[in-house]
């Protein structure tokens, strides 16, 4: 899985990045990071990180004591996944002061980090990642980031200002709440038009048995 989500976020930046502002397995003091963006004088680290076991038996589980666990179970493992995403945040070695962290599946994307709730209770996830400086992002939500790096690469042949520009970046994040209400307008007219499709499917079913 790990892989593929590589390969997945490879194709994102091969698609709004020019090749000579990526690389990939870039070695840091604690290890080869996925990718770096490299942005004029700074590299920002992007990692890929699926945690799908506990995420899995979550979703397959019938019972809700269980579910309740495996969701619990599966928080510590997004944590685990953002602390080891956080270890490449080293200014001391030319890094941003903040870090990438790519999850390859939206699903996943939006249960961890955009659904607000869950059994009653806050969903944690997105302040501890933010409180480590590590951003979240998807196969979709990844784009913007890449647009404001890449525009502002551009603005740099007219304007020496790389650390606005980052802090642009940055500051996407303070849009994730704006960002998390219309994600989650999305994902209801999705699934809204599903059960559609299946209660069609199935009443075509019916009448052909």
């Amino acid at each position: 899985v790990g892989g593929a989500g590589e390969r997945i976020l490879e194709k994102a930046l091969r698609d709004v990045l020019p090749s000579d502002m990526f690389k990939s397995q870039y070695n840091l003091s604690p290890g080869p990071v996925d990718f770096v963006i490299k942005f004029k004088d700074y590299i920002v680290p992007v990692d890929s990180k699926l945690s799908l076991e506990n995420f899995n038996k979550m979703l397959s589980s019938q019972d809700e004591n269980q579910h309740r666990s495996f969701w619990k179970t599966f928080v510590m493992d997004v944590k685990r996944r953002i602390d080891e995403t956080a270890k490449y945040i080293l200014p001391a070695e030319g890094t941003t002061d903040f870090a990438l962290m790519y999850v390859a599946s939206e699903s996943v994307y939006y249960e961890a980090f955009v659904k607000d709730k869950h059994f009653g209770e806050d969903n944690v996830l997105l302040d501890y990642a933010l409180k480590r400086r590590v951003y979240p992002t998807s196969p979709q939500t990844i784009y913007p980031y890449l647009m404001t790096l890449l525009e502002g690469m551009k603005a740099l042949k007219i304007e020496e200002n790389a650390k606005e520009i980052l802090g642009k970046v940055s500051g996407l994040r303070n849009d994730f709440e704006r960002f998390r209400t219309i994600y989650n307008i999305i994902m209801d007219h999705i699934n809204n038009a599903r059960k559609k499709h299946d209660g069609e499917a199935q009443g075509a079913i019916t009448k052909l048995d």
